[in-house]
């Protein structure tokens, strides 16, 4: 096939999985031209070998790509592309291979490219295991309101620490923390960050499934959240997986 249109404004290929090397070369180099690209849509295409760096639109206001086997190689053309999109509102790599490199990545790419209207950022199932990157990215980022933030299944544990004060940042309305293994002492300051209404009063929607909270630290979270009025929605329950949609 060829994309011979460099009109194309929505690419959209699911679940592609029989392609040979020419047809990622033809893909890849669509990409090149397709300066007018406002969604790209390829979760379950397994993508590896695309050239992510040659994406020339600068028009991108969505990238789907859950399920793709992106690894922190993939990163590497794909932060390039995501830093000269500056109006990129929605960004979605779950269920991939993405790992602290890789995260790093992709979070500078969103800093450094000032992209001030992302709404929505979804690396849950990846490989993450520390949160430096994310601490720094909330720092230095110029996102005022990410509605929605997914880091589920990211084996982060008690660098949840580092990253839960800095929450309040982007003034979070959705956000899922779905079996991080938060432990016991970034369990505590995930209830202090929920006492204290300056910084979760945003919150509406809140995941914090599968980590094994024990009975009294349900309790102490359920009593940090009496004074958030706007949360709509709460979850602290068992997950199966096999069911689950990104």
């Amino acid at each position: 096939y060829s994309l011979v249109n460099n009109e194309i404004e929505r690419l959209e290929m699911h679940n592609l999985k029989l392609l040979n090397d020419e047809n990622y070369v033809v893909l890849s180099e669509s990409l090149k031209v397709l300066s007018k690209l406002t969604i790209l849509d390829l979760r379950q295409f397994s993508p590896i070998h695309l050239q992510f760096s040659g994406i020339c639109s600068t028009q991108l206001k969505e990238i789907r790509l859950n399920r793709c086997k992106l690894s922190d190689k993939s990163c590497v053309g794909l932060s390039k592309a995501i830093s000269n999109n500056p109006n990129l509102k929605k960004i979605n790599l779950a269920n991939n291979l993405i790992g602290d490199k890789g995260s790093e990545l992709l979070l500078n790419a969103i800093a450094e490219g000032n992209l001030k209207v992302l709404e929505s950022l979804n690396l849950k199932g990846n490989v993450i295991e520390t949160c430096t990157t994310i601490v720094s990215f909330a720092t230095n980022t110029k996102v005022k309101i990410l509605k929605n933030f997914f880091l589920d299944r990211n084996s982060i544990g008690e660098y949840a620490i580092l990253m839960i004060p800095k929450l309040h940042n982007f003034r979070v309305r959705n956000l899922s923390l779905r079996d991080i293994k938060l432990g016991y002492l970034s369990t505590q300051k995930l209830i202090q960050y929920f006492k204290s209404n300056s910084t979760s009063k945003y919150l509406k929607k809140l995941d914090i499934s599968n980590n094994g909270f024990s009975s009294k630290q349900v309790n102490n979270i359920l009593k940090s959240l009496v004074k958030n009025t706007n949360l709509e929605e709460l979850k602290m329950i068992y997950i199966n997986y096999s069911s689950e949609v990104d």
